[in-house]
């Protein structure tokens, strides 16, 4: 049976879980969008709710067989459900929640980013210079539809320690602190010994840079060298850039 109705309870739970961070966190429940990001799910992870466009299982006949019972949609519900323009038309509500980052591992320090786009960049740019520890001061919600999306099934791989800026100097203990600024000194100067520790990489928003407490805590401010032509970066390209020399560059 096809299911016309976005008055349907499945239905009704799904777009629930999708605009309600509450409702998230009090069933550990995240919504994935499109047959990519379900796949990336973590081996033996549960999915709730499986939602298929009618006319597509067939096409998506991989991720059924792996989750099991699925419901068919007509075309108006999944849009309903949908928070793209353009639905792949499947939708699925799985149990995932972040385990808290390891104080013991590098890690990035995400400060009062709000951008889902920007926030999804900084993860997935973390998840592939193999940092999987996050330290988000103030930011977006990480289980956002938007933000889940946008960091291309790098949340699966990360471990997250939600912090309000009161807890800053605490929670940030036994971090160095490299924070990203403008005026800050060049990152390529950083010497191999400097990171031979728990480090950390911060950014802040674009619109207000890293806060006072990040500054209060920072081992070094530091840079990314620009011609006189650019005046910045977009904060989650800075991130990228300054932890893929941390990462991988050559060291001192």
């Amino acid at each position: 049976m096809v299911i016309t109705s976005v008055s349907n309870p499945h239905i009704r739970y799904v777009r629930t879980l999708a605009s309600d961070k509450r409702a998230r966190e009090a069933d550990g429940v995240i919504v994935l969008e499109g047959a990519n990001l379900i796949d990336a799910l973590p081996v033996g992870a549960e999915v709730a709710e499986l939602l298929v466009q009618e006319g597509k299982a067939d096409k998506y006949r991989g991720i059924i067989e792996r989750f099991g019972n699925y419901i068919e949609v007509s075309d108006n519900v999944m849009r309903a459900v949908s928070s793209v323009n353009t639905p792949q038309g499947i939708v699925a509500a799985a149990k995932f929640t972040l385990p808290e980052a390891d104080r013991l591992k590098p890690a990035v320090i995400a400060d009062g980013i709000t951008d889902p786009g920007n926030m999804g960049t900084i993860i997935r740019s973390a998840a592939a210079c193999g940092i999987y520890d996050m330290i988000a001061i103030e930011c977006c919600d990480l289980t956002a539809p938007k933000t889940v999306r946008s960091t291309m099934g790098g949340i699966f791989s990360m471990r997250v320690s939600y912090v309000d800026r009161a807890s800053v100097a605490k929670e940030l203990s036994g971090y160095k602190v490299f924070a990203l600024d403008m005026r800050g000194e060049n990152i390529y100067n950083i010497s191999k010994r400097e990171l031979d520790c728990a480090y950390a990489l911060a950014v802040g928003s674009e619109a207000h840079g890293i806060s006072d407490g990040i500054r209060a805590a920072a081992y070094k401010i530091v840079s990314l060298p620009m011609s006189g032509a650019t005046e910045s970066l977009n904060a989650a390209v800075s991130l990228s850039v300054g932890l893929y020399q941390l990462v991988y560059g050559n060291k001192i």
